[in-house]
């Protein structure tokens, strides 16, 4: 069994998509193409260290930075309180690093509250309440045994890959 284990690495690595990536003859890296949507980095790094979980009616900072309110000095505000934004809708800016990051909406609702002051250069940290959100929808979490089971299915599913059941 601990010689079937070293696959194990070359497995991960094939879920995860890493064989995807390929360098031509110039050794230019060619970046699959479903890495140029739009939101797909931010979801990637965030699933590397994810921030603290939301409840289902805010949004939090996925990094500390800088939030921004709107995109420039002379700009309105990205949003309002009590006005109704939609899934993916820019609400706010973190900048990190002279990078600046959209903050969008992961989900449709109304703003409730906005939780940082209004304003350009506000200082917050990672997993920092930004908004409170009325869903439209009531959301559907997944409670602890569901994610026991979810990821032991998973572990099984790999486990099967290395070890196939005679």
């Amino acid at each position: 069994m601990s010689l079937e284990l070293l696959q194990l690495p070359v497995i991960l690595g094939e879920e995860a998509g890493y064989y995807e990536l390929k360098v031509n003859n110039s050794l230019e890296i060619e970046v699959p193409q479903e890495l140029y949507e739009p939101g797909k980095i931010d979801e990637l790094i965030a699933g590397l260290d994810p921030a603290p979980p939301a409840r289902k009616n805010e949004i939090l900072a996925w990094t500390g930075g800088t939030f921004y309110s709107r995109e420039t000095p002379e700009a309105e505000e990205y949003v309002l309180e009590g006005q109704h934004v939609e899934k993916g809708d820019v609400i706010g800016l973190i900048e990190v690093m002279k990078m600046f990051n959209q903050i969008r909406a992961e989900f449709s609702g109304t703003i409730r509250k906005i939780c940082v002051s209004a304003g350009s250069g506000i200082i917050v940290s990672r997993g920092q309440q930004l908004f409170e959100i009325d869903p439209d929808e009531p959301s559907v979490s997944e409670t602890e045994e569901e994610k026991f089971i979810r990821q032991q299915e998973y572990t099984v599913m790999i486990m099967k890959r290395i070890v196939p059941l005679s």
